[in-house]
């Protein structure tokens, strides 16, 4: 399936390595972006509808429905963690692990030339993903529909939403927010 959407947490060219916030456990590496899509593009419901083929194509998973299981496409608005500014925006999470048969996927920009800079500036940029999705059954606790990142196309065209708010850490002003900076007397002398 292809996808277009603006980047977000990319890592197409340097693996990343998450680490679980509660027990410090590492996870897998990876090769993956997230893409935001608007939640009144089309393209939302074609991916719904792959997730749902997914479900249903897997011998265990097809008795369960998409609330049943974690998926890889998720409603901003209903992530904790993601600015407010995300809300209307859905998030297509694509990814592979290294060591994969099939190796990292392959990036390009939009001449075609190969991605291999790490600092790369993908995130904010518009970009088409060729994807595909498939269910895992673990136990009760860990059903999943993951999508498998294939390759990704980085247009020269910017995403209309801020570079500040794809991340999920307040930005300095938010941190600062408050702090008269201009009177004098409030500033101790270090």
């Amino acid at each position: 399936m292809r996808v277009k959407g603006i980047a977000r947490y990319a890592h197409l060219v340097k693996e990343y390595i998450g680490k679980n916030p509660d027990t410090g456990h590492e996870y897998p590496a990876i090769y993956g972006v997230n893409v935001l899509i608007h939640k009144s593009d089309p393209q939302c419901a074609k991916i719904i509808k792959g997730c749902k083929e997914a479900l249903m194509n897997d011998k265990i998973l097809n008795k369960y429905t998409l609330e049943d299981v974690t998926c890889c496409f998720v409603d901003m608005a209903l992530d904790s963690k993601s600015p407010d500014s995300l809300n209307d925006y859905m998030c297509l999470k694509a990814k592979v692990k290294v060591g994969s048969k099939s190796g990292r996927p392959p990036a390009v920009d939009h001449k075609f030339d190969p991605i291999i800079d790490p600092g790369f500036q993908v995130d904010g940029q518009i970009i088409n993903i060729e994807c595909n999705f498939k269910g895992w059954y673990i136990d009760e606790d860990k059903k999943y529909i993951t999508c498998y990142l294939n390759g990704t196309l980085v247009t020269k065209e910017k995403g209309n939403l801020p570079l500040e708010s794809l991340s999920a850490k307040p930005s300095i002003e938010q941190m600062f927010a408050g702090i008269d900076v201009n009177n004098e007397e409030e500033t101790p002398d270090f």
